[in-house]
């Protein structure tokens, strides 16, 4: 196809949706560099075989939201429409509209992640100004668990930036990031009432205003267990700050992967010369660092960080973690190979391909690796 983007699987790993663009949807765009609309598609995990679903066909920039109720079906939430739809699964005359549709379908999941991972503390960011440039002004409030405030801070922040309902993310029981902050990111601590940590200023002893630095965190189960790292690009190097030191370690090369740990938070991960990705404990600070594979061009992890794959500009390798028994081996020439992820199950890897550039777009495919079918 023209192009193709991933929409996520079906909690049980039976149903990838994808949203699939033709040469009429890239002609229509007005930005050459914007992502086109398309169709909603749906491939079947066990049979291999896919279908489209033409009544949701969106229009470039259109937000969708797609739904899994416990049934199995399907839910399609259109928000510029304000439409609803629910049916099953390739069965496009099946899906039936509903206009009497929540302000949010994942309302209740919202309310929840507000909350602290341990329940104690509560997180609200409301929305107090959006401009016409879209810049939002929000005020995030930390209190207790229905309980008395503990800190408020407002800020602003481009609101293609905005994450989630809650502006940020818990990085331990006890203290909570904001990643987007126009005045650079900030963090709130339940132990340091009426206090706003600039992580910039105060963490890293940059002195503001600083230019606009990217920190990813990795989150801890304990208070002040969590790391940050900062990635400026450049000829700067990256940095790590960790919580339950205070110590800012400078890393040996200056381009961290994507993400830069690992998804239970253990690993650290950069790029070194010629593309080799290396890695070490996150709290090793002054362990040996190792190479785990040779110019690597993308690669992926599981949900629990025990296999990963990556492409080594060509094969598709898939292997255990940090054993590095090999899962399996594939090929996808003449495409060269982006990862797209897992299944919720582990048991297929979804990598997307590119080829023969045309305009500026490539032509694209899709393909779906099954680690119970490697031979």
């Amino acid at each position: 196809a023209e192009h193709i983007s991933v929409a996520g699987w079906s909690p049980d790993s039976e149903w990838l949706a994808y949203w699939l663009s033709t040469d009429a949807d890239v002609d229509a765009l007005d930005d050459p560099y914007a992502a086109p609309g398309g169709t909603l598609h749906l491939l079947n995990s066990s049979s291999g075989e896919s279908c489209a679903l033409p009544q949701f066909h969106t229009t470039a920039g259109e937000e969708v939201t797609l739904i899994w109720p416990a049934d199995k079906s399907l839910i399609v939430r259109r928000w510029a429409a304000n439409e609803q739809w629910q049916g099953q699964p390739c069965q496009p005359d099946s899906f039936v509209g509903d206009l009497t549709v929540p302000e949010s379908p994942s309302a209740a999941a919202n309310e929840e992640a507000g909350l602290s991972p341990d329940g104690r503390f509560q997180i609200t960011t409301v929305l107090q100004e959006e401009t016409a440039d879209h810049w939002r002004t929000l005020l995030t409030v930390l209190q207790e668990k229905e309980g008395s405030e503990i800190t408020a801070v407002t800020w602003r922040t481009q609101a293609d930036m905005a994450k989630g309902e809650v502006g940020g993310e818990w990085i331990s029981p006890t203290q909570f990031f904001i990643p987007f902050a126009e005045e650079g990111p900030l963090l709130l601590d339940a132990n340091q009432p009426r206090q706003v940590i600039n992580v910039l200023s105060d963490l890293f002893a940059l002195a503001l205003p600083a230019e606009r630095k990217s920190v990813v965190a990795a989150p801890g189960d304990l208070p002040d267990s969590f790391s940050l790292a900062l990635v400026s690009g450049g000829v700067d190097r990256v940095q790590v700050y960790h919580a339950d030191s205070g110590l800012v370690e400078t890393l040996p090369y200056r381009r961290v992967a994507s993400p830069p740990f690992s998804p239970d938070n253990q690993w650290l991960l950069l790029f070194g010369d010629g593309n080799d990705l290396w890695l070490r404990p996150v709290a090793d600070v002054a362990g040996a660092w190792q190479r785990l594979a040779e110019e690597v061009s993308d690669f992926a992890w599981n949900s629990d960080s025990t296999e990963i794959a990556f492409s080594q500009f060509g094969p598709i390798i898939w292997q255990t973690f940090p054993q590095g028994e090999m899962i399996g081996e594939w090929a996808t020439e003449p495409f060269i190979s982006s990862l797209a992820g897992f299944s919720p199950n582990g048991r297929f890897l979804v990598v997307t391909g590119q080829k023969d550039m045309t305009g500026s777009w490539y032509k694209q495919a899709l393909f779906l690796f099954d680690r119970e079918a490697t031979d």
